[in-house]
C-alpha cells in the first residue's frame, strides 16, 4: 500500500467518525457507492479528483489539504509554513509563529522531509 493512500484512508477514518457520518451516508453525501468509500478507508486507493470538492465539503475540511493529502499535489507546491500560518490565522502573534515555525523543524529533522519516520541522515 503506498504511504500516500495509508495517510489519506487514516484521516479520511477519522474524519468521517469524527462527523458521525457512516459510510453509507458519506458515500451519499459524495454521490458514490459506499464501496467506493471502504476502497478509500482501506487505503487501497484515493478518490477521483473530480469528487474531491464534495468529499470535502462532507468531511468539512478544505479542499486543498484534502487534495494534497490523497497525493495530487506535489510538496513542492504547497505553502511554507509561515505563509500558510499567516493567512490561516492572522491573529496568531510572532511568538506563536516563531513557535510553531521551531516545531516544524523539529519534526522535519526528526522523521526526514517525508514525515514517514525515517531520520534524516
Amino acid at each position: 500500500m503506498h504511504p500516500k493512500h495509508r495517510q489519506f484512508a487514516a484521516f479520511l477514518t477519522k474524519r468521517r467518525k469524527a462527523r458521525k457520518l457512516t459510510m453509507e451516508q458519506l458515500a451519499k453525501a459524495v454521490g458514490v457507492s459506499k464501496s467506493n468509500v471502504h476502497y478509500w478507508e482501506s487505503g487501497e486507493g484515493v478518490p477521483r479528483p473530480s469528487v474531491m470538492q464534495q468529499l470535502a465539503e462532507a468531511l468539512d475540511v478544505a479542499y486543498e489539504d484534502l487534495f494534497a493529502l490523497a497525493g495530487f499535489a506535489s510538496p513542492k507546491s504547497l505553502p511554507d509554513y509561515e505563509p500558510y500560518l499567516r493567512a490561516t490565522h492572522p491573529d496568531l502573534p510572532e511568538e506563536a509563529v516563531a513557535e510553531a515555525e521551531k516545531f516544524f523543524r523539529e519534526l522535519k529533522q526528526r522523521y526526514g522531509e517525508g514525515g514517514d519516520g525515517e531520520r534524516d541522515r
